[in-house]
């Protein structure tokens, strides 16, 4: 995955938002974000 190719959080909210994927809400993604769907997602 993009963390293990060393990505920051930051940078993989970035490429969601550039591939045009959405937070549940509708809005930009931020790095905060990222980590709760890291940290909870099923492996």
């Amino acid at each position: 995955g993009w963390r293990a190719e060393g990505l920051s959080l930051r940078a993989i909210a970035a490429r969601l938002d550039a591939e045009g994927h959405t937070t549940r809400g509708g809005k930009a993604w931020n790095p905060v974000q990222v980590s709760r769907v890291l940290k909870y997602a099923v492996p």
